[in-house]
């Protein structure tokens, strides 16, 4: 009779596994899908190192390593993803939210006056609006053209407790019809020519319009760099994620929509990804 696999052995032959396929993470991941596959705790993975597997056990585990050499990400695998403070569900409807994207939060914190009207474009799973509406502990507007995406969003905010948030299905300002001192989206901002050569990670897993306009990386930017000044107060803030390489060009958009005070920020690897516009008060441009 063959002796049951334990927990260690698992954690090492699908370390290797994952090694061998080129993922980065490998012990990492391994893990997760281990506690995830076994409905532990991870930290419990070690304190049972010794413990046996039943065969139906092993058979769910292999499935989902599996699946992760296939390009299926981890996030929609496991169904979860850690974004600051908050725990969020992710599936095939919504863009994984990215690590350089909790930076996005720190500016919009920095610009967020107590009594200022926020809204947010393009919500996806909800991670800038209830970040936001958590840490800032402010109501915000949060529009999304997608239903499904919005569910995923409203389902997010119930399970972190996050009452803050009005959801609205909007394409971009469409349903909008207030005015916001700040102003804050994450579009679509890949280029289709970028786009078909991304890892099958993103073109075969995530949402293609949440990644790319399906033209040159700058339409959706465009749409709301020229919406946005109907829909700001005076001195009210634009902030966008963009593309690495897009500076210019969104410097260039923002001028001309006549915005103000333009600057750029960094992520944590040193490449450009935010934008920030201020639309000047009416006086201030008389005096120009």
């Amino acid at each position: 009779m063959r002796t049951p696999k334990t927990i260690k052995q698992i954690l090492e032959e699908g370390t290797s596994f994952l090694e061998a396929k080129g993922k980065e993470n490998a012990r990492s991941e391994a893990e997760k899908l281990i506690a995830f596959g076994l409905g532990l705790p991870r930290v419990d993975i070690y304190l049972n190192f010794d413990k046996p597997l039943a065969e139906n056990e092993l058979e769910v585990l292999r499935g989902h390593f599996k699946e992760r050499v296939a390009g299926k990400p981890l996030q929609h695998i496991i169904g979860e993803v850690q974004f600051r403070y908050l725990k969020l569900k992710v599936n095939e409807h919504v863009l994984i939210p990215r690590p350089e994207t909790e930076l996005i939060i720190d500016l919009a914190l920095k610009a967020i006056k107590p009594d200022d009207r926020v809204l947010e474009l393009g919500t996806g799973s909800g991670c800038i609006a209830l970040s936001i509406a958590k840490e800032a502990k402010l109501q915000l507007d949060a529009a999304e053209i997608s239903e499904e995406a919005l569910q995923i969003a409203k389902e997010n905010a119930r399970i972190n407790n996050v009452e803050g948030v009005n959801w609205l299905k909007s394409s971009w300002f469409e349903k909008v019809n207030k005015k916001y001192d700040v102003i804050i989206a994450n579009p679509p901002y890949v280029s289709l020519q970028e786009y078909n050569n991304l890892p099958v990670e993103i073109t075969k897993y995530e949402p293609k319009g949440a990644v790319t306009d399906e033209a040159d990386g700058l339409k959706c930017l465009k749409e709301i760099i020229f919406e946005a000044p109907k829909y700001l107060k005076e001195k009210g803030s634009l902030l966008l994620e963009i593309g690495f390489d897009q500076e210019e060009n969104v410097a260039e958009l923002l001028k001309k929509a006549g915005f103000k005070k333009i600057s750029f920020k960094k992520d944590l690897a040193g490449k450009t990804r935010f934008a920030v516009g201020q639309f000047p008060d009416k006086l201030a441009e008389l005096g120009e």
